[in-house]
């Protein structure tokens, strides 16, 4: 009887539910109920898994699109033709602030053309490695950032781990839009930077 008049205890039912959360349910929970997602993620501690596996699928998004791009030569060609546009609005610039001629800016270009023509292997392996790298150090920052707004600005109290956790979950997000990215380069041959209907 005593326990029935205790309603505020939560029953062993109760937390052995919230426990039993999966790796699919918290993937279907970032994208159609992150709010009773993260309630339910807050109750519990904070496995390592769940804010490492979304950065490395993030990473290996990124990487499958690096070689996608690669190896069809109409989507590198419309890049490099975007990124020659870029060099050649800088070196523009610095040719009409009088930092370097028009004939060193056009050597210059032509250097980095060809530079961007050789790119095999070796620059696709790069790209790999420095994707792993920025992706982490970035994810790393961010949820260092959000730790010190969440406890400085909202007077949070929440820890490193917990700030990692609700950066990474929506990262399963991230990964949808790369792959949406990913087919539709396939499908378009034309690469698109970002697939938000806003």
């Amino acid at each position: 009887m005593d326990e029935l008049n205790k309603p505020d205890e939560p029953t062993k039912e109760i937390i052995e539910e919230e426990e039993v959360l999966g790796l699919s349910d918290k993937i279907v929970g970032v994208l159609t109920e992150p709010g009773e997602l993260f309630s339910s993620l807050s109750k519990l501690p904070v496995k390592t898994i769940d804010w490492v596996l979304p950065v490395l699928i993030v990473i290996v998004a990124v990487i499958a699109m690096q070689f996608i791009t690669a190896g069809n030569p109409e989507i590198k060609a419309n890049m490099l033709e975007k990124q020659m546009e870029q060099f050649e609005k800088n070196f523009q610039e610095a040719v009409d602030k009088g930092q370097m001629t028009q004939n060193q800016a056009d050597q210059q270009l032509d250097m980095i053309r060809e530079q961007m023509g050789k790119g095999g292997t070796m620059q696709l392996v790069f790209g790999a490695i420095g994707a792993f790298i920025i992706v982490f150090l970035m994810f790393f920052i961010i949820s260092g950032v959000f730790l010190l707004v969440a406890k400085f600005a909202l007077g949070g109290n929440g820890d490193y781990k917990a700030s990692m956790l609700a950066y990474g979950m929506p990262q399963y997000i991230v990964v949808i839009q790369f792959i949406l990215m990913i087919v539709s380069a396939m499908l378009l041959s034309k690469m698109f930077q970002d697939t938000s209907l806003g």
